[in-house]
């Protein structure tokens, strides 16, 4: 399974050090490793945005784009118009964007959030990804709100991790981090409870 990560600083250097702690995490989840499993990488720091070669990502002179289920190609051109639902144009999508101009990270998920994506904010800057257990904190915390809801009193409510201080990206939501330490967050699409299917059983 292929993931995303990024990691944002005032330092770049510092950036690049906390992507390593969290690309040994994600690795560490998964035994066959970081070189079978695929990752896209991405440092923001403060002196510019620097991307390892992966076919996970896709630059143009404006956006940087690691993605997974759908080409990073073919979301920069999406990019540049406005940012709405025609960003999650395919079910298992999820995409981290870096706008270079003002160092703005975008993180979004399809409709139906098949693809998991996390972010933590940390002292400089904020961190992101496929895997909330790779962006948790050392030692690692737990939140006891987020598993009781999870397991017990809410299990289908899309929301937060098991980590503190880790959050999740809502299916179909575009979460905007600014270098000042600023969040947004925009719900560009959403599955319509009323819709039902009207096929008999052997039909569908």
């Amino acid at each position: 399974m292929s993931g995303i990560y990024f990691a944002s600083s005032t330092d770049r250097e510092h950036a690049g050090s906390l992507l390593t702690r969290v690309l040994m995490r994600a690795s560490f989840r998964d035994a066959r490793g970081v070189a079978r499993r695929g990752h896209g990488h991405i440092v923001v720091g403060a002196v510019g945005t620097v991307a390892r070669p992966d076919d996970l990502l896709a630059e143009d002179e404006r956006f940087l784009v690691a993605s997974v289920g759908r080409p990073p190609s073919a979301l920069l051109a999406d990019l540049h118009g406005e940012l709405g639902p025609g960003l999650f144009g395919e079910v298992g999508c999820a995409f981290i964007a870096v706008d270079k101009r003002d160092g703005a990270v975008y993180l979004g998920r399809d409709l139906f959030g098949v693809r998991p994506l996390y972010a933590r904010r940390h002292a400089t800057g904020w961190l992101g990804g496929s895997d909330a257990f790779a962006l948790a904190g050392a030692p690692i915390e737990l939140d006891r709100d987020e598993l009781t809801m999870a397991l017990v009193e809410e299990p289908a409510r899309p929301r937060g991790s098991p980590y503190r201080g880790v959050e999740a990206v809502l299916p179909g939501a575009l979460l905007t981090l600014g270098r000042a330490g600023d969040r947004a967050e925009r719900q560009l699409a959403a599955l319509d409870p009323r819709r039902r299917c009207d096929l008999e059983f052997e039909e569908a």
